[in-house]
């Protein structure tokens, strides 16, 4: 209850336009304090199956995306699209070249 309080006060002052959850327990007061605030919820679900939180908070969002393909989920389908997991473009497959050169760089047997 004073997640859900404190969360109301922080909304009610800097009165955004739009609240992006991504689920666990620490979202489901903001969730609740912005539907009351009639802000808008967007849902991201990188779960296979849906958290807690994140299946309290559907009903209330306006769009929900997920990580893994919609059969995996029970969201309403007007409101969900698989978008997957969002990865920092320096995260990739190395080439051979790429890993031979960070073992030597680290000092690892070349083999």
């Amino acid at each position: 209850m004073v997640g859900f309080f404190q969360s109301l006060f922080k909304l009610m002052k800097w009165r955004p336009d739009v609240i992006f959850i991504k689920g666990g327990y620490v979202c489901l007061p903001v969730g609740y304090a912005a539907r009351l605030l009639r802000i808008p919820l967007v849902l991201h679900d990188s779960e296979a199956h849906p958290g807690l939180t994140n299946r309290l908070l559907s009903p209330f969002a306006k769009a929900i995306g997920t990580g893994a393909p919609l059969e995996y989920y029970n969201y309403p389908p007007e409101k969900a699209s698989y978008v997957g997991i969002p990865v920092a473009p320096e995260f990739h497959p190395y080439s051979e070249t790429e890993k031979k050169e960070l073992k030597e760089k680290l000092g690892f047997n070349r083999q």
